[in-house]
């Protein structure tokens, strides 16, 4: 027999005992709660039955309200001083669940979270292709950091996760990051681990860096632009996108919306300001971390301080439903008439309250998988489509990507999504899961799949079985702290007897 909730926070079994989450946990400090934005009808976290409401009544204005409230909240500046950025953000204020990993298996917690949390976390996506891509290996870093030559467009990116303080102390008083704790888990009979606090807001910023050797004149960066949604659908990474914008680093630009059809004329009209862009300088310790990253392997450092980091696109997820609610944001030209999988009825619903470069990003949302929406069990695949992409992490995944494809009969006939640009957030995490008989430790196991494209996912589906859920959670497996490979232990010896 499995169980479907697990003791939750405080205690957690462990290696067959109990222990209870320890005070110098409890004192972390994991940065700041999301604010209250002043949004008129905007409030966080709210009651999962008022935003069932919303989804089954399609009220979109209030969903549209309530993803851009988020975002408000979390780009706002912090008051606080984070990673050596003054007045951060309060998204980087929030701790990478790395540290939270390692934090886990220290003594003091306290100061082994103030020892880790000098720098940005910044990884090369892993979520991309198949295993052996998706996995942040030197190579892929470096690369990442030194593509986009001068006047050449920069086509590679940079991410980090990040917990909100509710999400971090839960994964810490859980230890829901070691793969000891999700082994006992499932070795207990349990179908999935603890659910996220309803507080909780996880995020996956997307980011480039600009360096003088990127720039022209020393002063124009040139990186692609999103031209919407490709029909029919396709693989469309953004070396195909075929437009352009050009950042001026020294702001004294004045763009109208418009982009560069060739990459390479830039004129006042496609040339934008540094300030509009969510950015902050590269740090000190922000260079020692990718120095240790990249190793012997790599002579000489490929961030260099000073160097600018500009935020090009951010997945936000939010606890207050079952199924979580899913936003994301991209940087756009012209904010007020974003291209699809936005629109401009979204670009409308932006609140007053969100001000300067944050308003020039778009959104996606989608809090279901299908319209209408299915229920958490006992679904069928039947109704429309709901993409919602990020065109910086999605947009190039091709069919090989998906392990998990299945028919949505819809009032156009069956349809079978197969490319990155047809994604819903909501059925790629609902596949989140810990599998007992892989070995983590093998750097050539991927580490996040199944991959699902867009269907309904009920939560007792097939592809759970002999499986432990991890609550929409794809960051769980990426950052969880194996077991040894002399540790491994096999499923079949663990699976509980029959009654």
């Amino acid at each position: 027999m499995r169980f479907s909730h697990p003791a939750l926070l405080i205690v957690a079994t462990v290696g067959g005992g109990l222990w209870a989450a320890s005070a110098s946990a409890q004192q972390v400090h994991f940065g700041v709660d999301l604010p209250d934005p002043g949004i008129p009808g905007f409030s966080f976290p709210a009651p999962e039955t008022t935003i069932n409401a919303w989804i089954g009544s399609g009220n979109e204005r209030a969903i549209y309200r309530h993803g851009w409230g988020v975002w408000t909240a979390l780009s706002a500046a912090s008051g606080t001083d984070a990673r050596g950025i003054p007045n951060a953000p309060v998204y980087l204020t929030w701790a990478d669940p790395g540290e939270i990993a390692a934090v886990s298996k220290a003594a003091n917690a306290a100061a082994a979270l103030t020892q880790a949390k000098q720098s940005l976390v910044l990884q090369a996506p892993r979520q991309h292709g198949e295993a052996a891509e998706r996995t942040a290996t030197v190579e892929t870093v470096r690369t990442s950091y030194l593509c986009g030559a001068s006047g050449a467009p920069d086509t590679c990116i940079l991410v980090t996760v990040n917990y909100s303080p509710a999400a971090a102390h839960f994964a810490l008083d859980n230890k829901i990051l070691l793969e000891e704790t999700l082994q006992t888990y499932w070795e207990d009979g349990y179908e999935q681990i603890p659910t996220f606090p309803t507080a909780t807001v996880n995020v996956k910023p997307v980011y480039k860096i600009i360096s003088p050797a990127k720039l022209v004149d020393e002063r124009y960066y040139t990186m692609p632009a999103w031209p919407g949604t490709p029909v029919p659908p396709k693989t469309f990474p953004e070396t195909d996108w075929g437009q352009c914008i050009f950042i001026d680093v020294t702001d004294q630009s004045a763009a109208s919306g418009a982009v560069d059809k060739t990459c390479d004329t830039r004129t006042a009209d496609n040339t934008y300001n540094l300030s509009d862009f969510i950015h902050f300088k590269v740090t000190e310790d922000d260079q020692h971390q990718i120095g240790e990253l990249v190793g012997d392997q790599f002579k000489g450092n490929p961030l260099e301080v000073g160097d600018t980091i500009i935020l090009v696109g951010m997945h936000v997820t939010t606890r207050e439903i079952t199924r979580w609610t899913w936003q994301t944001f991209w940087w756009v030209p012209d904010p007020d008439a974003p291209l699809a999988p936005s629109s401009v009825a979204i670009a409308r619903a932006r609140p007053d309250q969100l001000q300067g470069a944050a308003r020039n990003y778009a959104m996606a949302i989608a809090y279901q998988m299908l319209m209408p929406a299915q229920p958490l069990t006992g679904g069928t695949d039947v109704g429309e489509l709901m993409p919602a992409y990020n065109p910086h992490l999605e947009a190039g995944f091709d069919p090989a990507t998906f392990q998990e494809k299945r028919p949505v009969q819809t009032n156009n006939g069956p349809v079978t999504t197969r490319y990155g640009v047809e994604t819903n957030c909501m059925t790629c995490h609902g596949l989140a899961l810990y599998d007992p008989g892989k070995d983590y430790a093998d750097e050539d196991v991927s580490r996040e799949d199944p991959y699902g494209s867009n269907f309904y996912l009920g939560r007792d589906d097939r592809v759970f079985d002999r499986m432990l859920q991890l609550d929409f959670a794809w960051s769980v497996l990426g950052s969880m702290i194996a077991i040894g490979e002399g540790g491994r232990r096999s499923p079949e010896a663990h699976e509980p007897a029959p009654e």
